[in-house]
């Protein structure tokens, strides 16, 4: 209720009465009028004495004024002056009626811009006048929610001069309703674009979590393919240097079978590139590098220094530097 008041109290203060009517619907009227010192009560069948009975309370009670009891004439403007209209009208209202402004209340009924000049129907009534109108009518316990003028050929101009001060607001079912039904879907579009508003947002922050997690796996994977690239060189590496490294058991198979009996060895050094360097002592130097030479591992053996004879032992000492093949593996065809 107080939402629905408040709705129709702003449309009241802000447009015409013929605008309000659209917007919140015009319930069902009730129109009486003033003639031989008594109210009268209008219906489709004609003016029948007031009766309070026939009034329902949910209807607007509208207090017609005759030619009579109201002046209606024609006034034009240039086109412009209808952005503050209202102001004009109060400055110039002695100048279409006998009347000060202080003295009368107007209201625009029709209007209508023609050839960029403003026509319109000026309805004016003397404030004292319709004070004491009012006043009587009060009396016989008829209180208007609308005072509407009649012009000459007897068509309603559908304004409001009734008094601000007069004004009271009724509300019948029929306005409520509507008033309600026009909040709800002013509510319903905002709850609807915030929920469009959220749901965007919903989806666009899910992707961007996604795209990071997406983004991290596909990290993860290039750091794993690159220590598979990094494990399968450094494997290739040591299987190539394995099998360029000669074997440190057939080495001394061969140096065990082609070295003489007299002859040992006090140190026995195989390079990884296949070089041979032994020192030790021998009763037949002069024979080594023939018996080393005929042997099928070992190839250009040669001496290294002078031989030097050992008193200890009477055999002469020796360094000699030889030759082992290295034998590679063929490379797999991919």
């Amino acid at each position: 209720m107080v939402s629905n008041t408040f709705t129709s109290s702003c449309m009241q203060s802000v447009f015409p009465y013929h605008w309000q009517t659209r917007l919140i619907g015009r319930s069902a009227e009730c129109r009486v009028c003033w003639s031989e010192e008594q109210p009268w009560l209008l219906t489709p069948e004609g003016k029948r004495p007031w009766d309070r009975n026939a009034w329902g309370r949910d209807n607007a009670l509208v207090l017609l004024l005759t030619p009579e009891q109201v002046v209606v004439c024609d006034v034009f403007f240039p086109e412009a002056a209808g952005k503050n209209l209202n102001t004009l009208l109060h400055h110039e209202i002695s100048r279409f009626t006998p009347f000060q402004a202080s003295d009368v209340i107007f209201a625009v009924g029709r209007r209508q811009v023609r050839e960029q000049r403003l026509e319109l129907t000026l309805a004016v009534v003397l404030r004292k006048r319709l004070e004491a109108l009012l006043d009587r009518l009060a009396e016989r316990g008829v209180a208007p929610d609308r005072v509407d003028a009649l012009d000459a050929d007897g068509r309603s101009l559908d304004v409001d001069l009734l008094p601000p001060e007069r004004r009271q607001r009724r509300y019948s079912w029929p306005r409520l309703i509507n008033a309600s039904l026009m909040a709800s879907c002013l509510l319903l579009a905002v709850f609807a674009a915030w929920l469009w508003l959220h749901d965007r947002e919903s989806m666009l922050e899910e992707m961007t979590a996604e795209v990071q997690r997406l983004q991290r796996e596909a990290h993860e994977i290039t750091e794993l393919r690159q220590r598979l690239a990094d494990n399968d060189n450094a494997t290739g590496y040591l299987a190539g240097l394995k099998h360029q490294t000669p074997s440190m058991l057939e080495a001394l198979q061969d140096l065990t079978q082609c070295l003489p009996n007299d002859t040992w060895l006090e140190r026995l050094d195989i390079k990884s590139q296949g070089e041979v360097i032994m020192t030790g002592q021998s009763g037949s130097v002069g024979g080594l590098i023939g018996q080393l030479g005929a042997c099928p591992g070992i190839s250009a053996p040669r001496f290294q220094g002078a031989i030097q004879p050992d008193d200890r032992s009477g055999k002469d000492r020796f360094s000699l530097l030889a030759d082992i093949p290295v034998v590679t593996e063929p490379a797999l065809e991919p």
